[in-house]
């Protein structure tokens, strides 16, 4: 049996020759299925994920607020630092207004294209991929763990095909930065050593189980200083979160209020998550 590759000229050629993020949006959102039965090659389609790498540079220098964390390094910056962006391919220009349903769309198109795709090794958009993971949009940060979902993993058909052979490597198995960050989202946001265990939960009522903890809905987030032997906590009821505006504003309170080392930042914004 054979993994067949394709290589659509036309989806292509119209994506490549799109000249703003108008006519991109339009041509990408026009594809809401992978239309062949054919696997595509990714080295031959390195013109149009150029064409996407530079428009995602242009979304997120047009608009900072898609990023809370612009670094990728693990010792981050602060949401208000200059953004830690790669050089794109080509000079783009994206409105500040049409930056984020750019985004969107191109990450949509991104997640349909990775898993029917081969030679993943050539793709280069990681490094924002990652940089993503800090968005407060729920729906970008949804798309973006797709996409690195299906990039971390060789297409399904090859997988049937080819079982005996599990060799796939792309720039996201080598980030440790990357590697960092899905650990801290996997972690997820209760633990049995903080009343929130799996029984506790699913059967409150249980005599032999703890209560719930009187505040499951507070901000609860600890962490050492460089230079200090004893844990900070950071403590917000949920009643003063309530009054914050969005996962936002939450951070940029905690940055401003409390002292907290760069590399605690993406723990933070997880748990605010």
């Amino acid at each position: 049996m054979h993994c067949y590759v394709v290589y659509a000229p036309s989806l292509a050629h119209t994506v490549c020759a799109s000249q703003s993020a108008t006519e991109l949006q339009a041509t990408l959102d026009s594809t809401h299925e992978w239309p062949f039965q054919e696997l595509a090659d990714l080295l031959e389609w390195s013109k149009v994920l150029n064409k996407l790498d530079s428009y995602i540079s242009a979304c997120l220098l047009s608009d900072p607020s898609l990023m809370l964390i612009k670094s990728t390094a693990s010792t981050t910056t602060s949401s208000s630092s200059p953004t830690d962006l790669p050089p794109p391919t080509e000079a783009l220009t994206v409105p500040t207004e049409q930056a984020e349903a750019t985004l969107h769309a191109i990450l949509r198109f991104t997640a349909l294209l990775l898993p029917h795709s081969l030679s993943k090794h050539v793709y280069n958009s990681t490094s924002h991929l990652i940089l993503l993971l800090s968005t407060p949009s729920p729906s970008l940060l949804n798309l973006t763990l797709t996409c690195l979902c299906h990039l971390s993993s060789p297409p399904l058909l090859q997988r049937q095909q080819f079982p005996e052979q599990n060799q796939h490597h792309t720039s996201l198995h080598s980030s440790n930065t990357a590697a960092e960050k899905l650990l801290v989202l996997a972690r997820g946001w209760g633990s049995q050593g903080g009343g929130l265990g799996l029984l506790t939960v699913i059967a409150p009522t249980v005599a032999t189980t703890p209560p719930l903890p009187a505040d499951p809905a507070d901000l609860r987030f600890s962490y050492y200083l460089p230079d200090g032997s004893s844990p900070s906590l950071i403590h917000i009821d949920a009643a003063t979160l309530a009054t914050f505006k969005d996962t936002t504003a939450i951070f940029d309170h905690c940055l401003t209020n409390f002292t907290i080392p760069t590399n605690k930042y993406f723990a933070l914004l997880a748990r605010i998550r």
